[in-house]
């Protein structure tokens, strides 16, 4: 009768009564739709139909999520970055990623739902409601082996754009300068990089070119292919203090850089850019 128990960790039940049973069947299935009382009953001291009343961790109303492989590892994206974390409270995560060898990358898209509680080794509990509250407006949304999670994460989060009639607006390209693939590269961060000023004159630091911070959100080796607008003079791996990290890359041409990111790995790249190159092409 440890229901809390057989909830966790078995995939089928089943629920006898007098010497006989009754009803049985996958673990969701009998305790999402349970058809005999005795079932309901057993069901209640899990789920119970009274609303909270105390600890919102404690105490709420969810919506559960399962997946079949105990050995799949749980991540929630902030801040545009995946950590691997053993705590069971995710707070205003970017999204959760469920991912293994065996299963395909789910992705859970909160749309709205700021609370997440790790439920064992297969289950997560998105908070609906907890006490004090009555309602909560939310787009709640499974994604499947998404080619860049995050991407889609943000553009879920992202409210709806506005429509201007008779409005010029410039081609996107006009101001992008950047290219990266595959999507599984993502770009978390852009700086400019400027050569040291001379002592006691600030103004002669001049724009040496930019930094770039990619994260890998598939869990897969890959080779980055990076475009620039600009004539690349210079490029490779560099530390947070711009300080050299591995040997440089040799540019494919003026304007393309290839280079490897490891699996689920963050890389700063240091790219200087070629102005006489540049003043020649203008």
């Amino acid at each position: 009768h440890q229901i809390q128990v057989v909830q966790r960790i078995c995939n089928r039940v089943a629920v006898m009564e007098n010497g006989q049973i009754v009803e049985q069947g996958a673990v969701l299935d009998v305790f999402g739709n349970p058809q005999r009382p005795i079932t309901q009953r057993f069901v209640r001291t899990v789920i119970p139909d009274v609303l909270p009343e105390d600890a919102p961790w404690d105490e709420y109303y969810g919506l559960r999520l399962a997946w079949n492989d105990n050995l799949a590892d749980l991540r929630p994206a902030c801040h545009g970055i995946f950590w691997e974390t053993t705590r069971d409270f995710f707070q205003a995560p970017d999204l959760l990623d469920i991912r293994s060898e065996k299963e395909l990358g789910i992705s859970i898209l909160g749309g709205g739902l700021p609370f997440y509680r790790r439920v064992g080794a297969r289950g997560a509990d998105a908070v609906l409601l907890t006490r004090g509250e009555e309602g909560r407006v939310f787009r709640f949304a499974v994604g499947i082996d998404l080619a860049d999670p995050l991407a889609e994460a943000r553009r879920r989060a992202a409210p709806e754009p506005i429509v201007l009639d008779d409005v010029e607006v410039r081609s996107p390209g006009a101001e992008r300068f950047l290219d990266v693939s595959p999507a599984s590269a993502a770009v978390i961060d852009l700086k400019p990089v400027y050569e040291p000023a001379e002592e006691g004159a600030p103004e002669s630091a001049r724009l040496a070119g930019f930094r770039v911070l990619l994260h890998e959100t598939r869990g897969r080796d890959t080779e980055v292919r990076l475009a620039s607008r600009f004539p690349i003079r210079s490029a490779g791996p560099v530390n947070l203090f711009d300080q050299p990290a591995g040997e440089s890359y040799q540019p494919i041409d003026s304007h393309l850089l290839k280079f490897d990111l490891d699996a689920g790995g963050i890389l700063a790249v240091r790219i200087d850019v070629d102005f006489d190159a540049l003043a020649a092409e203008s």
